[in-house]
């Protein structure tokens, strides 16, 4: 095997002897890999099936290894080891995770994935974002044979306490270093825009729009999804629009999934390739509009800030309460660490504080230390489970299967 050389700032590669076969470690795959493997860790504190379904990832992960052998043998003649399959296996795990005896329905979104990345290609670029257009294509299947719906985790992935609270300090580790936050900021205007107009726009019956962009399994799709760089608007201005187009488009696909009676759940995804597809042109329609200097990259760090200050102030405006009420049936059925019902089956905010209140780590900590500690459980719903009047309320108070619940009955539980 060669010695690793640097072939470019952040790249090193080397051969294995063979100059038909080599190796190559990316600043930019390891790096997605490191955020996705601790929002796993974190996830699957709470979410007892999660190590049911890692074997999933592991027989995916053979498959994009395997593909990507091949697909690459044939185009190029030569291969190349790399982790650039991980982050398309692990972030689309992130939104769909079939069980075990079903792991091949998933490997479709993989294949699609990897074939995308090697053949639709501009400029020596891949156009779609690999997780996303394969996420796209399997939520088309989905909606056609909704037999094959078994593989939808958002309520799931929204069980830790504070799962949008670590999304958006994971995603910082990228924000930082890459101009990319000004795509969350316009996607998280647009999408509450819409929300606001549509809730005072009663007469459409459309309420307030089925996704609330703080609710952890759609702000995943705001912080890292679309923040992909090599398929995104490459301008601050481009940018810009290319964050109002998915903010709006991502909640007005929702609610035409709902309106014909589909799941609303890969209305988060749907989006993605189109958008992606028109990057260049977000470029050029933002290179008509006036310069603006706080938009530049150099005050990248200044727009991470401002995305932390609304995320600081959007979260408890937006109700975290509601989100954990919107979970309660995942909560029973999964017996969530953490979670405390009362001696009736009822669940109060009150008694909930980690669930209900922004940036609660103080709480969880707390709940965790006593646990390892043995002086007190962290939650009881291993021994005392949520009534079903608590769960038939719930149910009654909402609009989409996989959105927040409507304003007006989802107040704290």
């Amino acid at each position: 095997m060669s010695s690793p050389t640097a072939a470019a700032p952040g790249v090193f590669e080397g051969t294995f002897g063979d100059s038909r076969v080599g190796w190559q470690v990316k600043r930019t795959h390891v790096l997605p890999v490191l955020i996705q493997c601790c929002i796993y860790t974190y996830w699957g504190l709470y979410w007892r099936e999660l190590t049911e379904r890692l074997p999933v990832l592991v027989w995916l992960l053979g498959v994009a290894y395997l593909l990507d052998a091949v697909l690459q043998l044939a185009v190029r003649k030569r291969y190349v080891l790399s982790f650039a399959p991980m982050p398309v296996v692990l972030s689309s795990g992130l939104f769909v995770l079939f069980p075990p005896e079903r792991w091949h329905i998933m490997a479709v979104a993989v294949v699609v994935a990897m074939l995308s990345k090697t053949f639709v290609r501009s400029r020596g670029r891949h156009i779609f974002n690999p997780s996303g257009v394969g996420l796209a294509v399997l939520g088309l299947l989905t909606i056609a044979f909704p037999s094959l719906s078994d593989g939808e985790i958002a309520h799931a992935f929204s069980v830790p306490p504070n799962m949008t609270e670590v999304l958006v300090i994971a995603a910082l580790i990228a924000q930082t270093r890459v101009p990319v936050v000004l795509m969350t900021i316009a996607a998280w205007l647009g999408m509450t825009l819409q929300i606001h107009l549509l809730t005072i726009m009663p007469h459409l019956g459309l309420g307030g729009g089925p996704f609330e962009p703080l609710w952890a399994p759609v702000a995943l799709v705001l912080v890292l999804l679309i923040t992909d760089p090599a398929t995104s608007p490459k301008t601050p201005r481009g940018q810009v629009l290319f964050g109002l187009f998915m903010g709006v488009a991502t909640g007005l696909a929702g609610e035409v999934l709902m309106i014909l009676g589909a799941s609303d759940y890969y209305g988060k995804v749907l989006a993605v390739p189109i958008a992606n597809g028109f990057a260049p042109l977000f470029d050029q329609l933002g290179g008509r509009l006036p310069k603006l200097a706080a938009l530049d990259r150099r005050h990248n760090l200044k727009h991470v800030a401002a995305w932390l200050v609304i995320v600081i102030i959007a979260l408890p405006i937006a109700d975290k309460g509601s989100f954990f009420g919107g979970d309660l049936h995942e909560h029973s059925t999964n017996r969530t660490p953490g979670v405390v019902a009362r001696d009736d089956g009822s669940v109060s905010c009150d008694d909930n504080p980690m669930q209900c209140e922004p940036f609660a780590f103080i709480d969880e900590a707390a709940c965790w230390i006593a646990h390892f500690r043995g002086e007190a459980p962290c939650g009881n719903l291993h021994e005392r489970a949520i009534s079903e009047a608590m769960l038939r309320k719930v149910a009654a108070g909402g609009r989409g299967q996989y959105g927040k619940a409507a304003p007006e009955k989802s107040r704290r539980p």
